[in-house]
């Protein structure tokens, strides 16, 4: 049967849940990374909102005719920059997530298992350690 209180209850908890999301996105937002190919000839900076925000390319690179090298050598650095501030970033809204203050109520499925009718025998034992015993019984 569905708790509408315990639901209820859930809702009012929805902004704080709410403004912890909104948190834990801005701080992933502020998070930078840095990638680098050639040997760190060419290295890229990247914001948390997947934006490319810096890219040095050294001068010795500049003076060679070979074109595609450096473009592939700028991919790489850009590539590597977003993908590390894309981890970062989700690895800080997990932490956040994680951070959460959850509530001290069991589950719905803690709540079933305690409130379960539990019959027993003149002996006074639950018919679960009776099923147990019984089958400890049948391997002997």
């Amino acid at each position: 049967m569905f708790d509408w209180r315990r639901f209820l209850e859930g809702l009012q908890e929805l902004p704080i849940l709410q403004r912890a999301m909104k948190d834990a996105l801005a701080a992933a937002e502020r998070t930078v990374a840095e990638g680098e190919a050639g040997g760190g000839l060419v290295r890229a900076r990247a914001n948390g909102r997947l934006v490319l925000t810096g890219l040095y390319v050294d001068e010795s690179l500049l003076r060679q005719p070979d074109r595609d090298l450096l473009e592939e050598l700028i991919l790489a650095a850009c590539n590597q920059a977003l993908e590390r501030v894309r981890a970062k970033a989700s690895e800080q809204v997990l932490q956040e997530i994680a951070n959460l203050p959850m509530r001290a109520t069991p589950s719905a499925h803690e709540d079933a298992q305690s409130s379960a009718p539990r019959s027993s025998n003149k002996s006074g034992k639950s018919q679960s350690s009776q099923q147990s015993q019984h089958a400890h019984e049948e391997h002997d």
